[in-house]
């Protein structure tokens, strides 16, 4: 069994839940979170303050996620990738694929 986490902009959440779709997960769950994104400015590095660091960025982000089996778990993967690769999107479609070492089922 396997835990796949997708991550998206929340306008890509149908995108993201087709996917699920088209490998055959019938069952999964999806939550609003906000993702943020530090702009560091020339020069600035570790230690430096909010300022020097530049600006931050906040985005309407979704997780989505499955417990699921390897094999469909690796289709979303593939999917994803091959979207991402066609679409070249600025915010990229992400998925992760953890293996579920025991349960309580």
């Amino acid at each position: 069994m396997k835990l796949l986490y997708v991550t998206c902009l929340r306008e890509d959440e149908h995108v993201a839940a087709g996917l699920f779709k088209k490998a055959q997960i019938d069952v999964f769950s999806a939550s609003q979170t906000t993702g943020y994104k530090v702009h560091h400015a020339i020069g600035a590095g570790a230690g430096a303050t909010e300022e020097q660091n530049g600006e931050m960025d906040k985005f309407d982000s979704m997780f989505l996620f499955s417990f699921t089996t390897a094999a469909k778990a690796t289709a979303v993967l593939s999917l994803a990738k091959k979207h991402n690769f066609n679409q070249r999107p600025v915010y990229p479609i992400r998925v992760f694929i953890v293996p579920v070492e025991s349960t309580s089922y």
